[in-house]
């Protein structure tokens, strides 16, 4: 390539400078920045960014697969609950990314998520510091903070699992969000010699924060006694429930972000749609189609759907259909279209 031809290369901001939006806010925010930081249309680059990145928050079945197929994935003995947030929360703002402020999105998905070893980070800091207080069996080194947290010559034997965002919550999930620090040269040491005072002006920072519901599963390497791995499971839950309401996770919990509460209708709600997920995944899909329009095709213009069904299906699934609806719909019953198929495919 000649020198010329060199020059007339685009550079890579210039080539995606027109680019509509984007799928994947992790992506986003690691890498993409229209106007970089320090020139003057700083601020205008950040807007747009923050209107992208919520723009790529959307309930889509790539996430909702991925969701399911983690929750299948999870251990027999494996328990989950639903916490909410109370408020706003911010995980990762020290993360490093294209603006000053970091928050915590699935690599893959883009979505945001809690770490798993956040949740145990808290549980232990809370187990030891509060409910070691009333108990030394919760202590660090103590009986049962060593049962669930380990130690570090043997590993606990509560596992904690990162908690997914709901899939039907993912739209809208993000806030845009303003800090104001008033005392940055002071406090970055640009000018150690002028103490801080109430005439510092504001310096405005804007980041994203989250508010939604979470997936949160245990788990407990405890095989032997399944009694007894349900106790410590219960246990921790307790414990976590604790941290969340009184102490919070991530950045700002001074200024009460990061407070979750354990929210039971959404944990039940949940556990209906897995029961009924899993019955649709071991039921025939003709019969579920069957059962959902009501059962009732004893009329010529009923069974004329059935027939218009059976159309979408081929070999052994078409023999299984014709064998369900056979056991449903006697032979005198049956209207001569429907009588042709079922004869074809016995």
């Amino acid at each position: 390539m000649s020198e010329s031809e060199e020059k007339n290369i685009p550079a890579l901001r210039e080539s995606i400078e027109n680019t509509e939006g984007g799928d994947n806010a992790s992506l986003l925010l690691n890498r993409y920045l229209k106007n970089a930081v320090g020139t003057d249309k700083e601020n205008e680059g950040k807007n747009e960014l923050f209107k992208r990145v919520n723009g790529a928050m959307k309930n889509d079945e790539l996430y909702k697969t991925a969701y399911n197929r983690w929750k299948i994935s999870l251990p027999k003995n494996s328990v989950f609950k639903i916490i909410t947030t109370d408020g706003k929360m911010i995980i990762g703002l020290g993360n490093d990314n294209v603006l000053e402020t970091g928050i915590t999105l699935h690599h893959t998905y883009g979505v945001p998520y809690i770490p798993g070893t956040a949740l145990k980070g808290l549980a232990a800091h809370y187990c030891h510091s509060v409910w070691g207080e009333k108990d030394d069996k919760f202590k660090k080194g103590g009986e049962y903070h060593k049962l669930i947290f380990g130690t570090t010559e043997s590993a606990g034997f509560i596992t904690f699992f990162d908690a997914w965002i709901q899939p039907d919550k993912v739209s809208g999930s993000l806030v845009k969000d303003v800090m104001t620090p008033h005392h940055t040269e002071y406090y970055s040491g640009k000018d150690k010699d002028t103490p801080p005072s109430d005439f510092d002006s504001p310096t405005p920072v804007g980041f994203l924060s989250v508010h939604r519901s979470f997936c949160i599963a245990l788990s407990c390497d405890n095989t032997d006694n399944e009694e007894e791995a349900k106790k410590l499971i219960e246990l921790t839950f307790k414990l976590l429930k604790d941290a969340l309401e009184n102490w919070g996770i991530g950045g700002k919990t001074s200024s009460g972000y990061g407070r979750l509460v354990f929210n039971e209708e959404e944990t039940e709600k949940e556990k209906s749609n897995e029961k009924q997920s899993e019955r649709e995944a071991n039921t025939p899909k003709f019969q579920l189609w069957f059962e959902e329009e009501g059962n009732k095709f004893t009329s010529k213009n009923e069974q004329q759907k059935i027939v218009n069904e059976l159309k979408n299906y081929k070999d052994q699934e078409l023999k299984d259909a014709v064998a369900f609806i056979s056991s449903k719909i006697k032979k005198k019953e049956r209207v001569k279209g429907l009588q042709e198929i079922i004869v074809e495919n016995q």
